[in-house]
């Protein structure tokens, strides 16, 4: 029987190794599982329980697709990275606060949310710094996502449906795009020129970038924590 170890500089660019070859993987996760989803057709596939080696089962906020293909994590207070073919968790380091919000910017920043401010978190020391504020009123719902260098968030007020809002971070001003309508979205990823939004009801969404309306492609999925793609 032959086995082989996956080597994604042996893919196209953009490209990344997963259970089935070469392809452009989004991922997502439940309270407690890692998820190889095809976009655009919002087909999800389990990949493993999201856990450290020997471990109970870990439920993160958000994850996070690096250029280079690693996945970060936000497992309570704690960054990790895990792995995209078993789930497995490795612990970076605390940044003592939690987030339900992550992404990876082009050209590597790391950005993440909690509450009304978006953070840049300095990998080397977990050190966060303020980039940008939410609206008045608004608070992170659950996830960032890069879409042609525009940075968006889900944001919520406590009640009634979410909202799409691009983030400034540059000393601007945040603003609301307009209603998803749907709550929970928790779950953000990016493809192409179009952003994708998962809720924790199970469904995946395309989102409108310019009236922020969602419109759901996939039902009958787990309950959406988090996502990313690249």
């Amino acid at each position: 029987r032959c086995a082989a170890t996956p080597d994604d500089t042996l893919c196209p660019t953009g490209f990344f190794c997963g259970m089935n070859g070469c392809a452009v993987f989004a991922y997502a996760v439940s309270d407690t599982g890692l998820y190889d989803v095809r976009l655009p057709a919002g087909v999800s596939s389990f990949i493993g329980t999201t856990r450290y080696p020997g471990g109970e089962a870990r439920t993160l906020t958000d994850v996070a697709l690096d250029s280079d293909g690693g996945l970060f994590g936000m497992q309570g207070t704690d960054l990790v990275m895990v792995d995209r073919l078993t789930a497995q968790l490795t612990f970076v380091r605390s940044l003592g606060m939690g987030m339900n919000a992550l992404d990876v910017l082009p050209g590597g920043l790391l950005y993440g949310s909690g509450g009304s401010s978006v953070f840049s978190i300095n990998r080397a020391s977990g050190a966060l710094t303020v980039a940008g504020t939410l609206p008045v009123g608004e608070s992170a719902s659950g996830d960032l996502a890069v879409v042609e260098g525009r940075i968006f968030i889900t944001t919520t007020q406590g009640f009634g449906n979410d909202k799409l809002v691009e983030v400034a971070v540059d000393g601007g001003q945040s603003r609301v795009i307009g209603d998803v309508g749907f709550d929970c979205l928790w779950g953000l990823a990016a493809y192409g020129s179009l952003l994708y939004g998962f809720d924790c009801n199970g469904q995946i969404l395309r989102i409108n970038l310019t009236t922020g309306a969602g419109t759901p492609i996939a039902t009958g999925g787990p309950d959406w924590w988090g996502a990313s793609s690249r």
